[in-house]
């Protein structure tokens, strides 16, 4: 029994390397899982019963032995082996027969082509699940390296000095509720970490739409009050206008009223002068019959002339 348990536990430790193809590397914690699989798979209750059976001991029977040599009919072989419908793609010998048989001329060159194209694809087959599984579990392997245990709460007593102990079933239960409760809080506490984030956020969020909207109404606001701004100042423009126009043509009545009473006040003056005339011809007249006055001059040479009241 411990041989088979050796050779079975040698090819799972193999069949684990080459399934994980050099991807993850192989650690303490992985020899136990294997021992522990092969062991099941060793010390069967079915498995002894056979061991025993195996050697004819329990229970005795001689033809057990000789069973094995005995050859089977080919009719019953093919009979069992048509029992399938189809047949997978691991049992390339049985596509093989089933090729031959169905085949009668078994040295014709397309038959044989068929058989190795069959047989071909059957490894290849084999190969790529294999290989595929490997990888499978070689990705399985290290996903289970990456998950870290985590060490239990085992509270000791202060009298503790070290050395080995052994820990109850009730304080490991104590100790993983512990570990329990203490990873319900840690997650409480994430997600009381992340809703103030959410809320941080959604607050700074806010407080970029009021800005947005209050430079939005500054804008606004400031666009209203260009607008009214160049209002005033077309109203500003059109009043000094309608003013300098106002001025303009109260000048021009003005000049229009004095220059009526320009027209006014010429007939006096032509008036005036003809009796200037007439005084001056008159005076001269009355001089040319008088006795001529002498002139009087002044330093300049210029004639002076009285005013007829002083003379």
């Amino acid at each position: 029994m411990f041989k088979p348990l050796a050779t079975a536990y040698s090819k799972k430790l193999s069949a684990f390397l080459r399934r994980s193809q050099g991807l993850s590397p192989i650690k303490k914690g992985d020899f136990f899982p294997l021992f522990w699989k092969t062991w099941v798979s060793s010390f069967k209750e079915a498995t002894m019963l056979n061991s025993f059976k195996a050697t004819v001991i329990s229970p005795l029977e001689p033809d057990a032995i000789l069973k094995r040599f005995s050859n089977t009919n080919p009719d019953e072989r093919e009979s069992r082996e048509s029992s399938t419908s189809v047949l997978s793609g691991y049992d390339w010998r049985k596509i093989k027969r089933l090729v031959q048989v169905a085949v009668k001329d078994k040295d014709y060159n397309k038959a044989r082509k068929l058989s190795q194209t069959l047989h071909s694809i059957s490894v290849q087959n084999k190969l790529l699940k294999h290989e595929n599984q490997g990888l499978r579990e070689a990705l399985i392997h290290k996903k289970k390296h990456l998950k870290r245990g985590k060490p239990l709460d085992l509270q000791q007593r202060q009298e503790y000095h070290g050395g080995a102990v052994v820990w109850s079933p009730r304080k490991v239960r104590e100790a993983r509720a512990r570990q329990t409760v203490k990873e319900r809080e840690e997650k409480e506490l994430q997600l009381q970490k992340s809703e103030r984030a959410e809320l941080k956020k959604a607050s700074q969020l806010y407080k970029l739409k009021v800005a947005q909207e209050k430079r939005v109404a500054r804008a606004e606001a400031k666009v209203v009050r260009e607008k009214e701004k160049a209002e005033q100042a077309a109203n500003r423009a059109q009043k000094q206008k309608a003013q300098k126009a106002a001025k303009l043509l109260q000048q021009r009545q003005k000049i229009a009223q004095k220059g009526k009473k320009g027209t006014l006040k010429h007939p006096r003056a032509a008036t005036k002068k003809k009796k200037q005339v007439v005084n001056v011809v008159g005076s001269r007249e009355a001089s040319g019959t008088a006795s001529a006055a002498p002139l009087k001059t002044t330093r300049h040479g210029r004639n002076i002339k009285l005013p007829d009241k002083y003379k």
